[in-house]
């Protein structure tokens, strides 16, 4: 509830910034001072209800209301570009005619730059994923292993079994050896979406699917999900280990839990069963789970998702500073990666700014190919 109401505060304060910003170099008039106050107000209003009712409300409110603060970063961010451009001007000694084109040009600028802002999000966030393929080099691998990572495929009431459909048909056309699916697949009561996520027993591989909870899962009902998902062709790598393929296969519950007793993240018992003389190769949700890992256990690669690469820039900003690794193959320590995949899907309003999703296509080579 805190955090609520922290995030709802931090959020009215951008739009009367916002507010504030635009009336000063937009040079609003009477009536339009009052439009634009009416907007921020219903900005707030459904950042309000999300903040407070957002586990209670029908699919299409949570959509709406989730995009509110989408809106309302994108509108503070421009605002106070433009604000700051406009500052400028005012300071440098232009001929007063000038300075006025400057000023009608800037303010052409900005509802430019809004319109193309959100045609150019809305254009990525609509577009279907498309595989991406990267080369990964592990020592103590015997032979090449291709795998294919889906995280944040968040499906619910926009993303639905088309969208399933056309994941499966993708990944089938790669014959992988695995196919990991890194978390955050369900966004929607389960009872909502069950028929949406049985093409997922139609995915081919050679070892398998296997599956780690996001948070979303937890938000929706976490042992309804896995009860159904274990239903599925898949294998739940719960805080367990498999060996197959000349590599240890872990996966761990999401840090969104860790306070919890029951589904609770706990890399040591995940790495038990492991084979030492193999690679391991850890699936855990967020990024930031690999602070957790201690050098003594001998990670090779963790898979993750979560960051969605921000999902709208400069969000993006903000989510490497709480995750660390935001999007790509990163080297954490001398003997241990991490690739955070920016993910299949999208939460909430379908929209992406610098940060196209993906379907992670993993070849992971011996470290004497390279």
């Amino acid at each position: 509830m805190l955090i609520s109401i922290a995030f709802l505060l931090v959020l009215c304060l951008l739009n009367y910034s916002s507010f504030r910003m635009l009336k000063s170099f937009l040079t609003l008039k009477k009536i339009s001072q009052h439009a634009y106050l009416g907007f921020f107000i219903l900005l707030s209003a459904g950042e309000a209800a999300f903040a407070f009712y957002r586990n209670t409300m029908p699919s299409h409110l949570f959509v709406l209301t989730s995009a509110c603060s989408f809106v309302t970063f994108i509108v503070f961010i421009l605002s106070l570009s433009f604000y700051g451009f406009s500052y400028s001007i005012e300071k440098i000694d232009f001929l007063h005619s000038r300075r006025k084109s400057l000023k009608n040009f800037l303010k052409l600028g900005f509802y430019l730059a809004l319109l193309g802002y959100f045609w150019r999000g809305f254009y990525e966030g609509l577009a279907r994923p498309k595989i991406k393929e990267t080369p990964i080099y592990l020592d103590k691998l015997d032979k090449e292993l291709k795998i294919i990572l889906l995280t944040d495929m968040h499906v619910g009431s926009l993303l639905q079994k088309d969208f399933v459909d056309y994941i499966v048909e993708e990944v089938n056309q790669k014959e992988v050896d695995m196919v990991l699916i890194g978390g955050d697949l369900v966004d929607e009561n389960i009872e909502k979406v069950k028929s949406f996520l049985l093409p997922l027993n139609n995915l081919k591989s050679v070892h398998g699917t296997f599956y780690v909870p996001g948070n979303h899962e937890y938000y929706h009902g976490i042992e309804p999900i896995l009860s159904f998902l274990d239903t599925l062709n898949l294998t739940i790598l719960g805080n367990e280990c498999v060996n197959l393929g000349g590599i240890n296969l872990c996966g761990v519950y999401d840090y969104f839990a860790r306070k919890h007793q029951n589904f609770a993240p706990d890399i040591d018992k995940a790495l038990k069963k492991r084979n030492e003389s193999q690679p391991t190769i850890l699936l855990a949700h967020q990024p930031k789970q690999i602070r957790s890992l201690k050098e003594s256990h001998s990670v090779d690669l963790v898979l993750s998702g979560h960051t969605h690469a921000g999902q709208i820039f400069p969000f993006s900003l903000l989510v490497k500073l709480a995750q660390t690794y935001l999007y790509g193959l990163y080297k954490h320590s001398d003997t241990t990666q991490i690739y955070v995949s920016s993910g299949a899907g999208y939460w909430g309003v379908p929209l992406r700014f610098l940060a196209p999703s993906e379907i992670a296509y993993l070849r992971l080579l011996p470290k004497n190919q390279a």
